[in-house]
């Protein structure tokens, strides 16, 4: 779910399907000892605090990665408190594109080339794909953790 809510009225609301309330934008600030970060969308600015979030691994390093390279990060929690700005995290995924290399489908493991030549590891595995994934593909990733040396893809679609 991708949300960029320019009020609270925008923010899109799915208890009843299972679904829980989201928020996009770019990490501003981070502190990994306090578990925060400060999180800025078209809607505004946000306090996410995720030391809740258990069932992702690599958080830590996931959220370098956002920080670092200014990627596009989407927020779920049970509630988002639009009057004090604050969100208690309940999973926090990372969006970008690029071009596959490297393309392992024993493994399901590929590089991704973004940005401006950089470089990560990225395991699909458990991810849902949609495409015919192989090396040279534009794709759309949406990553979900970081384990030993490579990215957790939960997403991977490649662009047509």
């Amino acid at each position: 779910m991708k949300v960029s809510p320019l009020n609270a009225s925008d923010i899109e609301k799915k208890h009843e399907d299972g679904y829980e309330e989201g928020v996009s934008g770019k990490i501003k600030e981070l502190d990994r000892a306090g578990q925060t970060f400060i999180l800025s969308s078209k809607g505004g600015r946000y306090t996410v605090s995720y030391g809740g979030i258990t069932t992702q691994a690599g958080i830590d390093d996931l959220l370098d990665l956002a920080f670092s390279d200014s990627l596009e990060v989407t927020v779920e929690s049970a509630a988002i408190d639009t009057e004090s700005s604050l969100i208690d995290a309940s999973a926090v995924f990372v969006e970008m594109e690029g071009t596959v290399s490297e393309f392992d489908l024993v493994n399901e493991t590929f590089t991704l080339t973004y940005g401006t030549d950089k470089t990560i590891g990225i395991s699909y595995l458990d991810a849902e794909t949609d495409g015919l994934l192989d090396n040279e593909a534009d794709v759309e990733v949406e990553l979900d953790g970081y384990i030993g040396s490579e990215y957790r893809a939960r997403e991977v679609e490649v662009d047509h």
